[in-house]
């Protein structure tokens, strides 16, 4: 694994359904939009949210990327 920097991340959509939702990485990809469970953070979200949190940007697929530490506001 790459190693982690803090990273300003935007959720772009909430599945609420399947208990995740998706953000976009403008300093990996704004193209691609990777997919977070529920699980992995401790705080309200919303459409549009930005927070900060320490992403492996390092990584070549979507699939390798690692999130950790979430920031809220």
């Amino acid at each position: 694994m790459n190693k982690l920097w803090r990273t300003l991340v935007r959720i772009t959509s909430i599945d609420e359904e399947n208990k995740c939702f998706y953000v976009v990485i403008p300093g990996w990809s704004v193209k691609e939009k990777a997919k977070i469970n529920f699980s992995e953070i401790s705080f309200p979200i919303h459409i549009g949210k930005r927070m900060h949190v320490m992403v492996n940007i390092g990584a070549k697929r979507i699939e390798d990327l690692c999130f950790e530490s979430w920031e809220s506001e």
